[in-house]
């Protein structure tokens, strides 16, 4: 579990860098740890974003997470492109 959740964290991450998105530099949780939180719901959790919300910041994965609600508008504000993307790659990789 924690090499899969690892994983998501560097392909989300890399997956934003090479599309060129940036961030601003005051936000509590970049993209790819909000994306983070989503494949582990969808792997771990049965498709649960809030057990799988609790169980990354309890087990240190992202200290800082967000409120239910704020990570709720961010999950919808990362653009469509960048979830199609992501879920082509992580077929590639059987991942």
């Amino acid at each position: 579990m924690k090499h899969e959740i690892t994983t998501y964290f560097v392909f989300s991450d890399e997956l934003f860098k090479a599309m060129n998105i940036s961030e601003d530099s005051q936000i509590k949780m970049n993209n790819a740890e909000v994306m983070t939180v989503i494949l582990t719901a969808a792997r771990f959790f049965g498709g649960h974003i809030e057990n799988a919300r609790n169980f990354l910041k309890e087990n240190g994965y992202i200290p800082d997470m967000l409120s239910e609600s704020r990570l709720n508008r961010r999950i919808h504000a990362i653009d469509s492109s960048v979830w199609q993307n992501m879920f082509i790659i992580l077929q590639q990789f059987s991942v």
